[in-house]
């Protein structure tokens, strides 16, 4: 119990006033301060800061052939549809070939039509009369001599 005493003897000395300073004090002084008047705005804080985004979903996209980009209507980030274009392929080589196969085809219209009209050719000299051939000065060389004499 001494103990007990003896401390609160101690807290009870330091809960005392100081030496020289009164133990009422009366109100405090008033303190200045400045003031401004109130605004009404939006707040706004900005940060940078260096960072790296990475997207929710990742895909690979492959060609079947190589070639160089023609065109690309969509952006990087930009969600897509199923079936929608992502990049329009240029392929020089294909082109070469097309070109190659479309002349290739188109002179073998051409060769069609001749062989056509070589057929209709042949086909009206089939229907007229062909010219009678005789043998010329016994020589083994035939003649041609139309169906009518022309003044013989």
């Amino acid at each position: 119990m001494r103990s007990v005493r003896a401390v609160l003897v101690l807290l009870g000395a330091g809960c005392g006033t100081r030496q020289g300073s009164p133990a009422v004090a009366g109100p405090a002084p008033p303190v200045a301060v400045s003031v401004a008047p109130v605004l009404r705005e939006d707040l706004a804080r900005e940060w940078e800061m260096a960072a790296e985004f990475r997207p929710w979903q990742e895909i690979d996209v492959n060609s079947r052939i190589a070639g160089y980009v023609n065109t690309m209507p969509v952006e990087i980030g930009d969600v897509l549809r199923p079936g929608q274009l992502i990049a329009q392929l240029e392929v020089p080589e294909l082109q070469q070939e097309l070109a190659q196969a479309q002349a290739v085809r188109k002179r073998s219209e051409l060769e069609v039509v001749r062989a056509e009209s070589e057929v209709t050719r042949a086909e009206s000299d089939a229907a007229d009369p062909p010219a009678v051939l005789r043998p010329a000065g016994g020589g083994g060389q035939a003649e041609t001599e139309p169906d009518c004499a022309a003044g013989d």
